[in-house]
């Protein structure tokens, strides 16, 4: 098994925890579905968007890249579907307008649970490492943006 093998399987574990955690609070604090929505959707969502605009930032969507990304987030798209997809939503994922609202969702998650946004920013931390060493080669831009996200999370 190699180290992104582990670092992927430790990832699942602890999205698994955080889902059911989010699960917990959103009982526990009555936060309404249909109103505030799905914590565990909302930031599941959350991170396989961060992981995409990973996958995208050095321009190329590689087949290992693609393997990781079905592996951490259990999908099974294919390199020309993964394209596809990034391709529909890339004015959603690049910009201003994804830092903010990235920078919001966090800062919502902290007012709801500190312990989740601790959580959340852990799993950031590994998905990021695990993406943009999933082809092989870091790029300045990859690290560039992963220090980026990273600071959104205060």
């Amino acid at each position: 098994m190699t180290d992104l093998d582990n670092l992927t399987k430790n990832f699942k574990v602890k999205f698994e925890r955080f889902k059911e955690d989010c699960d917990r609070r959103q009982k526990v604090s009555l936060l309404d579905k249909y109103n505030d929505g799905s914590l565990r959707g909302f930031y599941g969502y959350d991170l396989s968007t961060v992981a995409l605009r990973l996958i995208a930032a050095d321009g190329v969507i590689n087949v290992n890249e693609v393997k990781y990304y079905n592996e951490l987030f259990d999908f099974e798209y294919t390199s020309q579907e993964l394209l596809e997809l990034y391709r529909g939503c890339s004015d959603m994922v690049l910009g201003e307008y994804f830092e903010n609202d990235f920078k919001d969702a966090y800062v919502r998650l902290r007012g709801i649970d500190p312990g989740l946004a601790i959580d959340y920013k852990e799993l950031l931390g590994y998905m990021c490492d695990i993406i943009i060493a999933s082809d092989g080669e870091v790029t300045d831009d990859e690290v560039e943006e992963v220090n980026k996200l990273k600071s959104l999370c205060r």
